[in-house]
């Protein structure tokens, strides 16, 4: 697979072992190059010869206590203009609440939470002003169902997880993404630390440990299920497998210790479940990937022959991770059933099981197979939905209804005015819903659609653009001033369109984002924008010689100027 970032550059914290090793030895693989960092000299060498030799890529290794101040200078310094970087630190021990003083609470965060936003701090603002980054944080599974004996680790990575909530919102719309990834348990040197813990605290042995920490497998909790025959079978094929793959691998490995007729190996699954993700919440709380399996099984086994009993393990299942993969063969299989069963679960109390029915019967949800469902057929379903008061399931009407609106412009827009006009959504809510449904059409100028959110395609605004230079050499940013005034109030939305030289000499249009602002009569709005040309991106190329910059206001063509790029 192609991710795009071949000729980055990545900063990788902790990454002489573990998954830190894996995330560093990925990005190489992907032909980024890296910056490695940890504490041990020789282990973080024997990781960068290890990626050269494999990958090709320039690696620079940075040994140093990324936690202080001297640490993080000596790995910045190193960096220069950093596109990915990847948060990592083992986390601090596992005890007894009673154990720990201010000094170990203090240490823990400075560890998991205070270092980790330093190197955010610290890198982000280049992202920004380029125009492209993304941030990884290795947090745990603890943030979201904290492990009893690692209240230090819960705490300073709870803080981080409640940081990077915030921070990804500023940033954006500046083309940088935040994520953290919650991981379990994986056979590292960290594991093995835990399971020693649990052993000296608990008074067990630490193979006993260990198998205390197997049943936490889905299906573990099954009669007979031999948790280490799954881990032998499974974890050596990981490593050379995608997301979707690795998902069927574990199915496999743990289809292969359950019965053999659907009905019972339902009854396994359900029972194995961990319990519902938290019903209280209203948003991000997606649930882990390894709860795919009883979806997969549903569809391999149930059906053809099981539909009822597949349709409510995927009921139970999507209340632990979204189902919406798998209920699509269905709505492909039976669409008439399906759809009457996703009719009753769009009044389900559960927000994940309403979701579902928007996200899976979705035409174009990304990754996903295709279904043979009329694109316009979910709407009764959607009519209902929008009116949720979770953001999760909102969020997916809003998606879907974006889906729709590339097939079906009018009918978006209609149902939209009805859903306005029947005021059973909150109005800041659904002015959401209508702003992110009609995303795609706004880029485009669609006049209806802009009518909706209250942008006169005519209004009397008035535009003058400039350019810092109009020829510009390789490397060098896009730079452009925009001065708008109009003789009275009136809305505006500010897009720029920069019409690239393709191949053949063609130009081709892509918008861009600039402002949203109101104009007062006679005053005008200044802005500027510093655009980075990517000459190195792999699935977006730009060729020499003339291209032209336009500026969009409220969907309509204002101002345009020419510019040539230089070899």
């Amino acid at each position: 697979m192609d991710l795009g970032i071949a000729g980055k550059r990545a900063v990788v914290c902790a990454a002489s072992k573990g998954l830190g090793r894996g995330c560093a030895m990925a990005l190489a693989e992907a032909g980024a190059h890296l910056v490695i960092n940890a504490r041990g000299a020789e282990a973080l060498e024997d990781t960068a010869e290890a990626i050269r030799a494999a990958h090709g890529v320039d690696v620079t290794a940075v040994a140093a206590d990324i936690t202080t101040e001297e640490g993080r200078a000596k790995v910045l310094d190193a960096a220069g203009d950093t596109d990915i970087l990847v948060n990592n630190a083992g986390g601090p021990p596992p005890g007894m609440w009673q154990d720990w003083d201010r000094e170990d609470f203090i240490k823990a965060l400075d560890g998991n939470m205070l270092a980790p936003i330093a190197m955010i701090q610290a890198l982000v603002p280049g992202m920004m002003d380029r125009g492209w980054g993304r941030v990884v944080n290795i947090t745990s599974q603890s943030v979201k169902a904290p492990i009893p004996v690692l209240g230090l680790s819960n705490s300073a990575r709870a803080g981080l997880t409640g940081f990077v909530a915030g921070t990804s919102r500023q940033v954006a719309g500046s083309g940088v993404t935040i994520n953290n990834l919650l991981p379990g348990i994986h056979a590292t040197d960290r594991a093995k630390a835990l399971d020693e813990g649990v052993s000296k605290q608990q008074g067990i042995s630490t193979d006993e440990a260990k198998a205390q920490r197997c049943k936490t497998i889905p299906a573990a909790g099954v009669p007979g299920f031999d948790a280490e025959r799954f881990l032998a079978t499974v974890l050596p094929q990981l490593p050379e497998l995608g997301l979707l793959h690795r998902l069927e691998a574990l199915a496999d490995g743990i289809e292969a210790q359950l019965a053999g007729d659907f009905p019972t190996m339902a009854d396994q699954l359900t029972a194995a479940m961990p319990p519902p993700l938290d019903p209280a919440l209203r948003d991000d709380d997606f649930g882990r990937f390894i709860h795919a399996v009883p979806g997969i099984l549903a569809v391999r086994h149930g059906l053809e022959d099981h539909r009822d009993r597949a349709l409510d393990l995927l009921y139970a299942a999507t209340q632990r991770f979204s189902m919406e993969f798998y209920i699509r063969p269905f709505l492909n299989r039976w669409p008439e059933e399906t759809m009457a069963q996703l009719a009753l679960w769009a009044e389900d109390g559960n927000y994940h099981v309403r979701r579902l029915v928007s996200e899976g019967t979705r035409a174009r949800l990304p990754w996903a197979r295709a279904i043979t469902l009329d694109p316009l057929a979910p709407l009764p379903l959607l009519d209902r939905l929008h009116a949720d008061p979770a953001r999760y399931v909102t969020r997916s009407v809003a998606n879907h209804m974006n889906d729709i609106a590339k097939l079906a412009p009018e009918v978006v827009i209609a149902r939209l005015a009805a859903w306005r006009a029947e005021a059973r959504q909150t109005p800041k809510e659904l002015t959401w819903i209508t702003r992110h449904a009609l995303r795609t059409l706004i880029k485009q100028g669609h006049p209806g659609a802009l009518e909706l959110l209250g942008y006169r395609a005519d209004a009397p605004v008035t535009a003058q653009l400039s350019l810092a230079a109009q020829r510009i050499a390789r490397g060098d940013p896009l730079e452009f001033d925009v001065s708008l005034t109009a003789p009275e109030d009136v809305p505006v939305l500010v897009d720029y369109v920069i019409s690239f030289r393709k191949a053949d000499g063609r130009l081709a249009p892509k918008v861009f984002k600039l402002k949203q602002a109101a104009l007062s009569a006679g005053a005008p709005l200044t802005l500027r924008k510093r655009h980075r040309l990517k000459w190195d991106a792999t699935t977006f190329r730009l060729f020499p010689g003339g291209q032209r910059l336009g500026l969009q206001v409220n969907g309509r063509l204002v101002a345009e100027a020419e510019f040539t790029l230089l070899d």
